[in-house]
């Protein structure tokens, strides 16, 4: 094939330029998914629970009637709080009074029209995921329903 010396020594470079190349490329291919991973990692996936395992991880509030801002009209709610583990769902129940205290305190800083629609509804349960996140140890809220509202 190659007689010359020169031809070789090209040949041997060549080949020797194809495989760094091709090393750096599954280099690259393996850390550029593993940091897409990590990225991803930082909210979890939300996982398809069945309605009993739903059912197993949420927490049921009572009827809550407080004022909203203002003192001149107030709203009738509940909330269902669903845990990312079992643990957690007890906790919930265990904090009750802490978790009421949040929700009347944060239902106190808003205005009927700060909660109307399904986007002012949205705001108020994340809020309400965060207060209850911060007193949590045994895990998150992963999710605030709100499964009544009246406002008078």
């Amino acid at each position: 094939m190659l007689k010359s010396k020169a031809g070789k020594t090209m040949m041997i470079m060549l080949l020797t330029l194809v495989l760094i190349a091709g090393a750096a490329a599954a280099v690259y291919q393996f850390l550029g998914s593993s940091s897409e991973q990590a990225e991803g990692s930082e909210e979890e996936p939300a996982e398809e629970l069945s309605a009993e395992e739903l059912r197993e991880l949420t927490w049921d509030m009572e009827e809550m009637t407080t004022n909203l801002k203002g003192n001149d009209r107030y709203i009738k709610t509940m909330f269902s709080l669903q845990a990312d583990n079992e643990k957690a769902r007890e906790e919930l129940e265990q904090r009750d009074y802490q978790i009421n205290n949040i929700i009347i305190h944060e239902l106190a800083q808003l205005e009927p029209g700060d909660i109307e629609g399904s986007e002012g509804t949205t705001r108020m349960e994340e809020r309400i995921k965060e207060q209850v996140n911060e007193v949590m140890t045994e895990g998150k809220v992963q999710r605030v329903y709100t499964t009544e509202r009246v406002i008078q």
